[in-house]
């Protein structure tokens, strides 16, 4: 592997960002030729992520015939769109010819949409009413495309989306959220019901929960008591109850929590199998 910094070649825009069956995408050749990666790493990457990459829509694949010294061989080439690319390239590992890929890739991306809308992308916004309605649609596109991105990043709802909104401002020159007059009031009224079974990955990733739970038992209701059971906790403190499919793993994955928060668990009475978290003492 190349370890010296030096330039990224100048790319064709055409050579990394191709229209395939109306969506704009790249190729896992265009990414191993820009980041000087071996192709067939870069398809096991995409394998090995292929269900955090599907989460953006399908992934595409094609075996095409090359010609060797040999004679002619076969092989399998993946479509990426860009917050598929964008992800999976955040599992590469960060050098400066990998950074110098993704800024052009983006670019890319970026230009070829507003291509495509016969926007012209040159900085300043466009005078008349209709090319500004087309500079519009361009900045959604691409205020969706980042959206995805930042949610694929586990972002929440309205980071997400002011993150998206500021990278489209940077890019663009257009604020949507001025635009719609969406204020951050707005965003948090929108952020969407949180399921059970988010909750419950919520319990695995560990993003917040120990200090829900922490807060949950130290809430003046629950303050006065010394013990509680584990349905009793998570019930309350994330409002995942007993009927839910994984509420077995679920209890396990608190178990580490309440250890962490230097709670003991400990058995109620002789020959009950029944189990409680008892507050720690001071």
């Amino acid at each position: 592997m190349r370890t010296e910094a030096r330039m990224l070649p100048d790319l064709h825009m055409p050579e990394i960002v191709i229209e395939r069956a109306g969506e704009l995408v790249t190729t896992s050749l265009a990414i191993a030729e820009g980041t000087e990666v071996e192709h067939a790493s870069v398809i096991k990457l995409v394998r090995k992520y292929l269900e955090d990459l599907e989460e953006f829509g399908r992934v595409g694949f094609e075996i095409r015939p090359f010609e060797t010294a040999g004679g002619t061989q076969r092989q399998e080439i993946a479509f990426l769109n860009e917050p598929q690319a964008t992800l999976l390239l955040t599992y590469m590992r960060n050098s400066d010819i990998v950074r110098g890929f993704k800024k052009a890739l983006v670019r890319a991306f970026f230009d070829l949409r507003d291509s495509a809308a016969g926007v012209a992308a040159a900085p300043g916004l466009p005078t008349s009413v209709a090319h500004r309605a087309d500079h519009i649609v361009a900045a959604t596109r691409s205020f969706n495309g980042l959206l995805r991105a930042a949610q694929g990043l586990r972002l929440g709802h309205a980071h997400a989306a002011r993150s998206a909104n500021a990278a489209t401002l940077r890019h663009t020159g257009i604020d949507l959220m001025e635009e719609l007059g969406v204020t951050d009031a707005d965003l948090a009224a929108s952020a969407p019901a949180v399921s059970a079974d988010t909750r419950l990955r919520a319990i695995s990733h560990d993003d917040g929960t120990a200090s829900r739970v922490s807060a949950w038992l130290d809430a003046p209701e629950q303050a006065a008591r010394n013990h509680f059971e584990s349905q009793d906790i998570l019930s309350g403190a994330i409002g995942l109850t007993p009927g839910h499919s994984d509420f077995h793993g679920a209890q396990t994955r608190l178990g580490y929590i309440m250890a962490r928060l230097g709670w003991r668990k400990q058995r109620m009475a002789k020959g009950a199998r029944r189990y409680v978290y008892v507050r720690p003492e001071g």
